[in-house]
């Protein structure tokens, strides 16, 4: 434990030097190839589906256009979606949609991050400010990031409902990147605490470059209620690793850990906190941050701006 506290104090004074934002040293992957855990088979055709789920979100409300009527880059990939409503709040940036694919019987909920072009002024604004955590008696999370899911989480329930009565054999599935990542994690674990959804309703969760959001106590709540989550990093990424461990943050699992050119992944151990994995860097690049499955977000997002 001393010795992971001292890796987390490294950690913490590269971030202060902003040695996040340009890191591109190497240090070599340690660990190559596909582990299969208990929650069952990470399925990569579906996570491809699922980011481009997450990128059209960045097509919406704050952001730019094209989700309305489905008419997006990122949209292409997903045929079969109606019914959709985008969600936001200006105020805590949470952005999205809900939906439904006729092809698929899926009820979708996606978020976006922020302006992938104003990340390192994101990353440098996040602080550590914890709230107590309602479902939860020891538990606590992030302020900003539960923030962003309760600005929209009425909107959402409507909608899943409303959909959920229209077509009731469809599962709920939800997904985001960056920001939008926390969110989905945090509806996630909210449909099920609140009893609005049971896990039997839901499908895995797959997410793409999402931030620690509580203490372990968080962790090891959100793990026992939601059975399957695919919690996505690439290589360098430095979003995964804030907010430090060193501040009593700890990662829900399960990462699944993709290689410098998304040739290779890994399914990493259950604990959330694998060091054979993202944890095992202390230089980061956020251009990792902004590839995932090389589902460029950068360029994606401009083409929903303009």
């Amino acid at each position: 434990k001393k010795r992971k506290r001292e890796r987390e104090r490294k950690k913490v004074n590269m971030m202060r030097e902003g040695k996040m934002a340009g890191g591109v040293m190497l240090i070599g992957l340690v660990f190559l190839g596909v582990i299969v855990n208990a929650q069952g088979e990470y399925d990569p055709d579906k996570s491809w589906s699922m980011v481009n789920y997450a990128g059209a979100a960045y097509c919406t409300g704050l952001l730019g256009n094209g989700v309305d009527d489905w008419d997006c880059n990122a949209c292409a990939s997903n045929p079969g979606m109606q019914n959709i409503t985008t969600v936001s709040d200006f105020l805590t940036q949470a952005n999205g949609y809900v939906g439904y694919n006729s092809i698929t019987n899926e009820i979708i909920v996606s978020f976006s991050g922020t302006d992938p072009l104003n990340i390192i002024n994101w990353l440098d604004d996040l602080n550590d400010f914890k709230v107590k955590y309602p479902y939860c008696n020891k538990c606590k999370v992030q302020k900003g990031f539960y923030q962003a899911w309760t600005s929209v989480r009425d909107e959402v329930y409507g909608l899943v409902h409303d959909l959920r009565t229209a077509y009731p054999g469809a599962l709920v599935f939800l997904t985001g990147h960056s920001l939008g990542a926390a969110i989905a994690a945090h509806g996630m674990l909210d449909f099920v605490a609140s009893g609005n959804l049971t896990t039997a309703d839901l499908g895995p969760l797959y997410d793409y470059g999402r931030t620690r959001l509580g203490n372990e106590h968080f962790s090891d709540y959100y793990d026992s209620l939601i059975p399957t989550v695919w919690r996505v990093t690439h290589h360098r990424d430095p979003v995964p690793h804030y907010l430090p461990e060193l501040f009593f943050y700890h990662h829900t699992r399960t990462e699944v850990y993709y290689n410098k050119d998304n040739s290779v992944y890994t399914v990493c151990n259950g604990s959330g906190e694998d060091n054979h994995c993202a944890d095992q860097f202390f230089f980061f690049n956020v251009f990792d941050h902004l590839n995932y499955l090389n589902f460029d977000f950068t360029t994606n997002y401009l083409t929903c701006k303009f």
